[in-house]
C-alpha cells in the first residue's frame, strides 16, 4: 500500500472500510467459481 493511500484511509476510514468489503466481495467470487 502507498504511504498516499495509507494517509487518505487514515483520514477517511470509510474507504479502509469500502476496500474491506470489497477485498471480501472479491474472495467469495473466487471461492464460488471454483
Amino acid at each position: 500500500m502507498h504511504s498516499s493511500q495509507r494517509a487518505a484511509g487514515a483520514n477517511n476510514p470509510l474507504s479502509t472500510t469500502r476496500y474491506n468489503t470489497y477485498k471480501s466481495v472479491k474472495e467469495n467470487e473466487r471461492r464460488r467459481t471454483r
